[in-house]
């Protein structure tokens, strides 16, 4: 969960859950983010404070992207600072593919419907009104994209793996960023799960941010 359950720290959370997975396949051991370390980080960009509720307004990703970029956080091993980042467009089916091969998952943002709530896989439901199928009717939310296969995307939120059809990809999904930070995808033997090293993963992030 990442405090997510609690807070709407979806921004901060999705990023943990991006260094967990990204320590889990390149280095074989994963890297944990403590809670109090992702509510600390939260409280420092956003202004929350448990003592004051209306405070919990959540944060832009862009923002987050930011000040790991240029700040990051010592969790002890390394610091998971991101050294590169890009926009994707969001109707680039094949810029996000790629971003997810390449890199191991997406971050992206989601306006999601009302009608997601009681969905065990996320999809379009055409025949709800429309107060119920509105992008953000339910709110927005942050997640990162770890895999998909021809009829899914598989979204890592709320301590679980969520599946979503390409076509609510395509009507919620509001923003994207692939992401790369080499001490954590970058593996003992040089190279990333995908077989890249450092110099071309720079350069297909260039071109994927274009």
């Amino acid at each position: 969960m990442f405090c997510n359950d609690e807070i709407g720290c979806c921004t901060i959370s999705g990023w943990a859950n991006g260094v967990l997975q990204r320590t889990s396949l390149a280095l074989g051991t994963p890297l944990v983010m403590p809670d109090a370390v992702v509510e600390q980080i939260y409280s420092n960009l956003s202004g929350w404070s448990p003592a004051r509720p209306g405070s919990d307004q959540g944060l832009r990703e862009i923002d987050v992207l930011n000040w790991f970029a240029r700040t990051g956080v010592d969790l002890g091993r390394q610091a998971p600072e991101v050294t590169l980042w890009g926009a994707l467009s969001v109707k680039d089916r094949v810029g996000f593919r790629q971003a997810i091969w390449l890199f191991g998952h997406c971050y992206i943002g989601l306006l999601l419907p009302l009608t997601a709530r009681e969905q065990n896989v996320w999809d379009v439901v055409a025949n709800a009104g429309e107060d119920q199928r509105a992008p953000g009717s339910w709110g927005g939310h942050c997640v990162i994209c770890a895999g998909y296969d021809e009829k899914y995307v598989y979204c890592v939120t709320w301590g679980a793996v969520q599946p979503m059809s390409w076509e609510f990809l395509d009507c919620y999904m509001d923003e994207a960023y692939v992401t790369h930070s080499p001490g954590e995808w970058i593996g003992v033997s040089g190279v990333s799960p995908s077989h890249f090293d450092f110099e071309k993963l720079a350069k297909y992030c260039e071109c994927l941010a274009g």
